[in-house]
């Protein structure tokens, strides 16, 4: 009894955080084919943050807005609807973000109500990090400050209209994680995740490669949020997590992170929810709904 009562003490004091994840959504509002859509998207993330309230944080990692008509003609305003109604927290910038120029992200975050985070685009006009992106934000979950350092491709400087880049800088995402995870430490953080919209590719014996996969190199990061390459990712480079959730909310990433008592991380496991593997079993979220009919 006395050894069951012990177990039973140190179980409770772990605390549990989940980040759930999508990226390139490409505004893919109506459900076709393997896109499930928005309606059931957003059911799925409730159903999973309701199993922790406390305890989980919803983000993006880039190329949201662009890609369906539904979106385009409305420069990914039902996109923001729809976000604000999940509760998104967080997103990376992607490269398609640029794509009707930079003034459209901030209206993204004042109709979504989340901020985007960014710390390697540099203004060419100040030297500074652009003024539209925060380069890292820590949320407290449950007493756990959990950090998430932004990253977009550099790839961005050639992958979107040249005129709307062309004040910006696009630097290293590695060099530039390495500038920032002591500051993010120093702020209080007790996990530092990338949120990135930086590629990766995995292979059938599970190994993960480019630049998302790169930024292991720099000590104090715990996890990597990757996008970009339309990958099914969940796996490990270095015994640390790195998740990409396909693409146009077909999937939804996840990483569960136990802590102790003191807040130390103990483990911090990656999986994949395919929702289109099992769309029959969604939902349409009726406020979600109501949105995409609208």
């Amino acid at each position: 009894l006395i050894i069951l009562s012990s177990v039973c003490f140190v179980f409770a004091a772990q605390k549990e955080i989940v980040v759930l994840s999508i990226n390139d959504f490409h505004g893919s509002l109506a459900p076709a084919g393997k896109n499930v859509g928005a309606a059931k998207l957003a059911d799925a993330f409730k159903v999973e943050k309701a199993k922790n309230p406390e305890g989980t944080i919803l983000v993006v990692a880039g190329d949201s807005y662009q890609g369906s008509a539904m979106s385009n003609l409305l420069y990914g305003e039902p996109v923001s609807a729809v976000f604000k109604e999940i509760g998104i927290e967080l997103s990376a910038v992607g490269n398609h973000e640029f794509d009707w120029g930079i003034d459209r992200i901030t209206k993204w975050e004042e109709d979504g109500g989340f901020p985007f985070v960014c710390a390697n685009i540099y203004d060419k006009r100040t030297n500074e990090p652009v003024e539209w992106a925060d380069p890292y934000i820590i949320i407290d979950r449950a007493g756990v400050k959990v950090g998430f350092i932004g990253l977009s491709t550099p790839r961005t400087a050639y992958t979107t209209l040249k005129a709307n880049v062309e004040n910006y800088e696009f630097r290293d995402p590695v060099t530039t994680l390495a500038e920032w995870v002591p500051k993010v430490q120093s702020a209080g953080a007790d996990i530092i995740i990338a949120l990135t919209h930086l590629g990766a590719y995995q292979d059938q014996e599970g190994k993960i490669t480019d630049e998302a996969a790169d930024l292991f190199q720099v000590e104090g990061v715990d996890a990597v949020i990757s996008a970009h390459t339309h990958q099914r990712i969940s796996g490990f480079v270095d015994g640390k997590p790195l998740v990409q959730a396909y693409y146009n909310g077909r999937t939804i990433a996840k990483i569960v992170f136990v802590l102790d008592e003191n807040n130390k991380l103990v483990s911090a496991e990656p999986s994949l929810d395919n929702l289109f593997e099992r769309a029959d079993t969604l939902k349409d979220d009726a406020n979600t709904l109501a949105i995409y009919q609208k």
